[in-house]
């Protein structure tokens, strides 16, 4: 609780002293931030892993799955996707980044062991905060990588034509 109300402070004040206050969307998205999404691309073929192609395919994977991840914030509640910038925030400012995942290097340079060591480290840790952090990610990432109608057909799994509807 404490330890949660800190770091969510801490990257609440930094984004308003840095002139971050006001979430510039990256162009094509609807709420994701280009720091979102840098954490985001990141992230993807870290917890896809095995599932996202390399090469040019690879990197159109994980756009396409990064675009479902904005396209289902769109329609989650307001205080829940506040939470989660508030959790992209503190993963993507470098002082906050390096205290609560352990990673000095940006998003765009780290490498995927040092990755799926920070994902591991929040998994098992001692502090709710952390483990919460990584099931919203993980779970969030999993769930917008087969939202995606061409990896249903793999698995064979047709999605209830609500889902289908939310995803077009």
């Amino acid at each position: 609780g404490l330890f949660g109300a800190l770091a969510l402070s801490t990257a609440s004040a930094g984004a308003l002293l840095s002139g971050c206050s006001t979430p510039v969307v990256a162009p094509g998205l609807r709420l994701l931030r280009q720091s979102d999404v840098a954490v985001l691309t990141a992230l993807v073929p870290v917890v896809m892993a095995g599932a996202v192609a390399g090469g040019r395919e690879g990197v159109a994977q994980v756009a396409a799955t990064v675009r479902e991840f904005d396209a289902f914030l769109a329609t989650t509640s307001r205080p829940g996707l506040k939470q989660l910038l508030q959790l992209f925030d503190l993963l993507s400012m470098p002082l906050t980044r390096y205290t609560v995942a352990g990673l000095s290097e940006d998003w765009t340079e780290a490498r995927p062991a040092a990755i799926e060591a920070f994902l591991l480290r929040w998994r098992d840790s001692r502090f709710e905060l952390l483990r919460g952090g990584y099931v919203a990610l993980t779970q969030l990432i999993v769930m917008s990588w087969y939202l995606q109608p061409a990896h249903q057909a793999a698995l064979g799994y047709v999605a209830p034509r609500v889902v289908q509807e939310m995803a077009a």
